[in-house]
């Protein structure tokens, strides 16, 4: 069960080491400067959770403003996009020579690989989501075009995204791991195409390129199911095996080289874990949807130049 990570409050502190607890969390949490407005007194409490690779975290602060420099990035890398989408109060984001400012209702998103800095100039209290930058490689230059930006939040699938988000935070206490990965899915299907909303481009998209971010959606939910395939993709998916290959016609990988590639990459997750380090290979490889140990191994090989007992090796060696 999603349990929270952290929990911060500045409830027994008082003027300097209050401002000071804020600046440490800021830098060691997210790799962030921070500063008070010259404030004397100064109150914040946070609550972090994650389901999955999304993170979120609810912020009630006094006014305050963060910033990521060349300086923060060198010593706390990242490789997220986040939203800040208020429940009360006002947040500004500045990113790329642009500036963009969002209330109740409304929510924006900047490139934490990037500088950039938030001001929020009046008590607030924000909820911050953080999604892994890869699951938008796709839609590169509608996410470049729109790093510190307004998206929306008032109307079309921005709403329908941000009254997902608060969802999921108010609820993510009782989520189980399984229904937490459909649900995450979703919220950055939701997010891709707010982005792409806000660009214009949605209206452009071809159904062959939305039957393709479909297709990618559904496999990463059916990753684990040894009986994942086209016949059973394209009955979900309500289409034809020729529109399931025919969307990634223009793709480097096939749909089944896609299936295997994410197959493999679960399974180097998995082994990463601690809590399955007396698992066995063999073991780990069925439990990623592969039919035995063999099919792993020259997949693997074949993907990595490795073998699985090598990779696992490496990772000993290395701790």
């Amino acid at each position: 069960m999603p349990q929270a990570t952290a929990a911060y409050q500045t409830t027994e502190m008082q003027g300097k080491q209050a401002i000071g607890a804020w600046q440490h969390w800021m830098s060691s949490l997210y790799g962030l400067e921070s500063d008070v407005y010259d404030d004397q007194q100064f109150s914040a409490r946070l609550n972090t959770f994650e389901l999955g690779a999304v993170g979120m975290t609810q912020i009630e602060a006094s006014r305050h403003r963060v910033r990521r420099t060349s300086a923060s990035m060198a010593s706390h890398s990242t490789d997220f996009l986040k939203i800040v989408a208020p429940w009360q109060g006002a947040a500004s984001v500045c990113q790329k020579g642009r500036q963009a400012h969002a209330r109740s209702g409304q929510w924006l998103i900047y490139d934490s690989t990037q500088e950039y800095e938030v001001l929020n100039p009046e008590w607030c209290e924000h909820l911050i989501i953080t999604l892994p930058k890869s699951r938008f490689a796709e839609h590169g230059r509608a996410v470049d075009a729109l790093m510190g930006s307004y998206v929306g939040g008032t109307e079309g699938v921005s709403r329908i995204a941000l009254d997902m988000m608060r969802g999921m935070f108010a609820e993510c206490r009782v989520m189980g791991p399984g229904v937490a990965q459909h649900v995450t899915d979703s919220l950055v299907q939701l997010i891709q195409l707010s982005l792409l909303e806000a660009c214009g481009r949605a209206s452009t998209l071809s159904a062959s390129e939305l039957l393709n971010s479909r297709i990618r959606a559904y496999v990463r939910q059916h990753l684990r199911d040894p009986g994942l395939s086209a016949d059973g993709m394209a009955a979900a998916l309500n289409c034809s095996k020729r529109h399931l290959y025919n969307a990634f016609a223009d793709d480097e990988l096939s749909i089944n080289q896609y299936v295997w590639a994410q197959r493999i990459a679960l399974f180097q997750q998995d082994v990463r874990k601690r809590a399955n380090q007396h698992c066995t290979l063999t073991e780990l490889a069925l439990a990623c949807g592969f039919a035995s140990g063999a099919h792993l191994s020259r997949l693997f090989k074949q993907h990595t130049g490795q073998t699985p007992v090598q990779f696992r090796a490496g990772l000993a060696t290395s701790h």
